[in-house]
């Protein structure tokens, strides 16, 4: 074996025996809450203000939010009531949250 196979197969030896720190997952939460406020921030985003029951006032950034037609269509309005899906927010933005899905229980428009 050569010497570039050798250094692959060390290398292949100490992956295979040590331990992978692959980022965790966040949890997904869930709560029903009130639209209060929408922002627009950058190209495709926004950020919005909630207000839920057992959550209180918080911010959460909508990725995607001014260009998907599914996720968040006709739901970030103002005072719309939604059940919301969100991620609390990483080290970066603590006390900031990110929802994933809305899902509209009463809007201003019904």
């Amino acid at each position: 074996m050569n010497q570039y196979g050798a250094l692959l197969n060390e290398l292949h030896q100490r992956h295979l025996t040590q331990p992978l720190n692959l980022p965790q997952a966040m949890p997904v939460k869930q709560t029903r809450a009130v639209v209060l406020a929408v922002k627009s921030y950058g190209e495709a985003d926004k950020i919005v203000t909630f207000y839920g029951r057992e959550t209180g006032k918080f911010n959460g950034i909508a990725k995607g939010a001014k260009r998907s037609l599914i996720r968040f269509v006709n739901k970030l309005e103002l005072f719309s009531l939604l059940d919301l899906d969100y991620e609390e927010g990483r080290r970066s933005a603590p006390g900031a949250r990110r929802p994933s899905r809305a899902a509209a229980i009463v809007s201003r428009h019904s």
